[in-house]
């Protein structure tokens, strides 16, 4: 569902064509003290690039505790070959959580593609939208943005528990430890949307050392639940999107918001 053809302006396409985005550390278990490399990437499992990661594109990032969170300022990296390299220390042993959030862009597809886009990713909201006002044939403007969370563990201790949100408006919240599962254990996460469960939103289960399509792919129930069996080497992502008609559409008609998980095997 959410495969795509990378090209050398990839950054810069709509959210509707290039939409798969994540956090990949260098490694998923990583040394107390240790500067560890993080990349912001686009694409897809089998075919990415580095996203175009630049100071004005941020709205927040963070690694988060269980001692509490650390705003991480000096992110962006200022030579070429790092373009979409973050470097980050971890400062507290167990499971860190990086969380990324982008600011809002805004982006506008012809009528036919734009509704096509919201019914391949189950934009339900949306989808009702344009049918009660009769769009469906008309341009969707919508404003997009972007979150991401990926989990490291640090120092080999015993890995902490991460289904505390961190206040993402769209967020995926795993309500085991990956790194606590045992051989072919399910894996349950949660989707929130503006702090609440999010209940009918499509979450796909992707096998980064793959170019398949997603491994598994399901809607989440009245708590906002969906449950998952990462058996394999990894790593792993989850993805989901959701998006709301908004009520001033001066600029666009739509928000619709993009968020992912990453973790080892």
């Amino acid at each position: 569902m959410r495969r795509l053809i990378i090209a050398a302006y990839l950054a810069s396409l709509s959210a509707a064509t290039a939409h798969d985005f994540w956090l990949e550390p260098e490694k998923f278990n990583a040394a107390l003290g240790e500067p560890l490399s993080v990349a912001f990437t686009i694409g897809h499992a089998g075919e990415h690039e580095p996203w175009n990661l630049r100071s004005e594109k941020i709205a927040d990032f963070r690694s988060c505790s269980q001692n509490g969170c650390t705003i991480e300022s000096d992110i962006v990296a200022d030579t070429p070959e790092k373009r979409g390299r973050a470097l980050v220390v971890m400062k507290t042993e167990g499971t860190a959580i990086l969380a990324f959030e982008s600011r809002p862009s805004l982006s506008e597809l012809e009528g036919e593609k734009f509704t096509d886009y919201a019914m391949k990713e189950g934009l339900a909201a949306i989808i009702a939208d344009r049918a009660a006002r009769g769009t469906e044939a008309t341009p969707g403007r919508e404003f997009y943005s972007r979150r991401a969370k990926t989990l490291v563990r640090v120092g080999g201790g015993d890995p902490d528990d991460v289904s505390r949100p961190v206040g993402h408006t769209l967020e995926i919240a795993p309500l085991k430890n990956p790194y606590a599962l045992k051989a072919g254990e399910a894996l349950p996460v949660r989707v929130l949307f503006k702090g609440e469960p999010l209940e009918g939103a499509t979450i796909d289960l992707d096998d980064l050392s793959d170019t398949r399509d997603p491994v598994q792919s399901a809607k989440t129930d009245a708590g906002g639940v969906a449950t998952f069996t990462a058996d394999g080497p990894g790593p792993w992502k989850v993805m989901t999107i959701w998006g709301v008609p908004l009520d001033d559409r001066r600029r666009a008609d739509y928000e619709t918001f993009f968020a992912s998980l990453t973790f080892g095997g």
